[in-house]
This record gives C-alpha cells, structure tokens and sequence, in this order.
C-alpha cells in the first residue's frame, strides 16, 4: 500500500522541515537531504509574512533547525557544528560562536588550508624555515625568490612574518 502524500501548502513549515531529513547516522549527525547550497549547507525555504505580504525566504537548514530548538540567534552570532558536517542539522552538535570562534575551531581541528594544507602552495613548512634562516644569513630577499621561483614580495611577506605565521 502506498502512502498518501500530503500537499505541501498543508504541512507546517517545521513538518516540511523534518521530511528532509535522513535517518540520524552513526555519528548522531540528521542529514539533511533537501536543496544545498554551493558550499554544502542545506538550503530551506520559509514563508514570511510582513506588511500583509507574503513571500517565501531562503535560510540555511542547520540555522532553522537550531532556532527550532533553541530560539532565535543574537545578531552577529554564528550557528557552528561541533561534528563539522555542513550537512548535519542536530542542534545537539551545534554551537553559537563568533566568526573567530568559528575560525579558532576550526584552526583547531586542522581543518584550515594554512600553509601547506593549501593544496595550490608551492612551499612547506620546511622550506619557510629554511628562508627565513637564509635572510637572516645575508641572502637577499630578491635571491631567495629566484631560487625558489616565487616574487620578491611574496619571500617579503615570509620573512618578516606576515604570511606562514604558524611555521616557527
């Protein structure tokens, strides 16, 4: 026997919602399987009313799925994943940070491309060391680049620490 579809202008939005949702996997993660965006995040759409107008609104899933549970996000606030699974919309493995606890988490978790984990980086976190060590011995910065076949500016911005600042 199959099942009755229900006509979506008769679901609420939070039963809409929770159909997109994959059974909870072994991470505890609930997937969702509803549109994305480009960068991986599920994609959701939510009727808004204002001045007696309705129209539909695009926000991102695990966002909706943590105001469900939790209420709204403080302005400026970011909804983070504890599992790091852009896909996961399970309040439990979210968090509400600031764009630099975003980026300290996932600093953390060495989920950045810093350095060599850029996979377009010509260099490694050896041979950093190894030019910073040939300036302080006197090569110029211009001879440096020629050898490595990178710009003057760019042996600039590495020996003096503004680049590769995590290559002690």
């Amino acid at each position: 026997m199959s099942q009755k579809r229900i006509p979506r202008n008769k679901l609420s939005t939070s039963e809409r919602f929770f159909q997109k949702i994959a059974p909870v996997d072994k991470n505890g993660c609930m997937l969702w399987i509803g549109n994305k965006y480009w960068d991986g995040y599920g994609k959701f759409h939510v009727r808004e009313i204002s001045n007696n107008i309705s129209f539909w609104k695009t926000v991102r899933a695990h966002r909706y799925a943590w105001e469900l549970k939790n209420g709204p996000i403080p302005k400026g606030l970011y909804v983070c994943h504890k599992c790091d699974n852009p896909l996961c919309v399970n309040p439990d493995h979210m968090f509400l940070g600031t764009q630099k606890n975003n980026l300290e988490d996932m600093a953390s978790k060495k989920r950045s491309t810093i350095g060599c984990r850029n996979p377009m980086s010509k260099l490694t976190d050896e041979d950093i060391r190894i030019i910073r060590e040939m300036y302080k011995n006197g090569y110029t910065q211009q001879s440096i680049a020629n050898i490595y076949s990178l710009s003057r500016s760019n042996i600039g911005l590495i020996v003096t620490n503004q680049t590769w600042k995590h290559v002690k």
